[in-house]
Order: structure tokens, then C-alpha cells, then sequence
């Protein structure tokens, strides 16, 4: 299956880490205040709505996991998708719009799916949060009133020796 078309991207150097830095404005157009709606700048000249270019990239996502997949993530992926469950930005505060409230997902969505996995938990003398995860590992925080202190969970267990 053919790639979603390459997108123009301004990509600046990290002072402060590995990598790139990736601003809103870096595919022409302010993702979070356009969301779905936003006009993307091709490589190629021209432009594709953020939308489109979403489903297209599913499309190819889709057909690589094949059978690999979860029937209900799948499921979840596809209502994102078709914009019937939020996207990870959908109830966030869009900048200039005056609010200070979360903007509400698409009608019918009540919250956001991927919320909770950032939301503290709170249990007798501690609080957990999360504060990072990549492919390989997540970081934790473990705080209470006198200190903090962070986990480390890889992807795959260490063999014990």
C-alpha cells in the first residue's frame, strides 16, 4: 500500500536534548488550534487536510497489523479515525480561544480515551504518575509529601542472573 503523501516539515535542532524540535507550526499551519480541520503543506507543493492525511496513514497502519492487533484497540483506532472518539488533542485548551477549559471532543465523546493513562493515581502515602513513555521503556514518578522518586519500567524484563 502506498505511504500518505510527505508532508513539509520545519524541523529545529534541540539545545537540550538528542533530537529535533518539532514546533505547532512546523507543517504550516497551528496543529492544535486546527486540529482534524488544519491545512497541511506537502513536500510536493500543494496541501492536504490533517484529516485526510490521518485516514490515509491508517489505511497503511491498518493493512501492515494484518491480524496482529486487538480486535478492540482496532476497533478504538477506527472511531478515532472517522472522528466518532477524540484524538489525544481534541480535549486539550486550543490556544486564542479565549478558554481556559478543556475543548469537548466530537459529539458524543465525553472524554478522552488516552486521558487516563496520564492522570495521577493517588493512593495512601504515595502518588504515581506518569512521566514519559517511548517504545522501550516508561518513567514513573513516585511522590509523596517529603520526596520523589522515579521508576523505570523497560519494554522487554532484564533476565535475571
Amino acid at each position: 500500500m502506498d505511504l500518505p503523501p510527505l508532508l513539509r516539515v520545519e524541523l529545529l535542532p534541540c539545545t537540550d536534548r538528542y533530537g529535533w524540535r518539532v514546533l505547532r507550526g512546523a507543517y504550516g499551519t497551528d496543529l492544535y488550534g486546527g486540529g482534524r480541520d488544519a491545512w497541511l503543506t506537502l513536500e510536493s507543493g500543494g496541501t492536504i487536510s490533517a484529516q485526510r492525511h490521518f485516514e490515509l496513514a491508517w489505511a497503511c497502519a491498518r493493512a501492515a497489523l494484518e491480524t496482529d492487533a486487538n480486535a478492540q484497540d482496532l476497533e478504538l483506532a477506527e472511531r478515532i479515525v472517522a472522528g466518532l472518539a477524540p484524538l489525544g488533542i481534541d480535549n486539550v485548551c486550543r490556544p486564542g480561544s479565549g478558554s481556559t477549559h478543556p475543548v469537548p471532543g466530537p459529539a458524543g465523546c465525553d472524554q478522552n480515551p488516552f486521558g487516563r493513562l496520564i492522570d495521577p493515581i493517588a493512593r495512601p502515602g504515595f502518588a504515581l504518575h506518569v512521566v514519559a513513555a517511548t517504545w522501550d521503556w516508561s518513567l514513573l514518578a513516585l511522590s509523596n509529601e517529603d520526596r520523589r522518586r522515579f521508576v523505570v519500567i523497560p519494554r522487554q524484563p532484564r533476565a535475571v542472573s
